[in-house]
């Protein structure tokens, strides 16, 4: 829908520079340069949006990839590391400082990723609203309609 708002911009320019050559118009003239620069400002901005959210996009893929299998082995080696029997042959006490400090870092690293997969959620969701809107689908990639949402389980 941008490209037509774009190609329109540079038909109407034509139009008025036409318009204003055979009036001998400089008010005509005018016009037609306004529409020459919005028409310029969307060949020049349209692509580098386009860009700039497909790389964002790109970045997210490999974070939804990467995140997967990092929580998988993180529920698991954690579930292991503070097992009771994996804290009885590390010697620590039940209710120990010890035991109470790994549950913190432990809370701290899972608000972590909470917070990461929480904008993730939101930037995919953004992103593919974005895409299905009609005059802004051409600066959002299709790929991000393929996109699923994280869910924290």
């Amino acid at each position: 829908m941008l490209w037509l708002i774009c190609g329109l911009c540079l038909a109407l320019a034509l139009f008025f520079g036409w318009l204003a050559g055979k009036t001998k118009n400089d008010d005509w003239g005018g016009i037609a340069v306004l529409f020459t620069m919005v028409a310029t400002c969307l060949v020049v901005f349209v692509p580098t949006i386009s860009i700039a959210n497909s790389n964002g996009l790109a970045k997210w893929q490999a974070f939804y990839t990467a995140n997967t299998q990092n929580y998988e082995i993180a529920v698991d080696e954690t579930a292991s590391y503070l097992s009771q029997d994996e804290f009885a042959k590390n010697t620590l006490i039940d209710g120990s400082i010890e035991r109470f400090s790994q549950a913190g870092f432990v809370s701290e690293r899972i608000k972590e990723w909470r917070d990461a997969v929480n904008e993730y959620n939101t930037t995919i969701a953004s992103m593919q609203y974005f895409n299905r809107n009609v005059f802004t689908g051409v600066l959002v990639p299709n790929e991000v309609e393929d996109m699923r949402l994280l869910i924290i389980k």
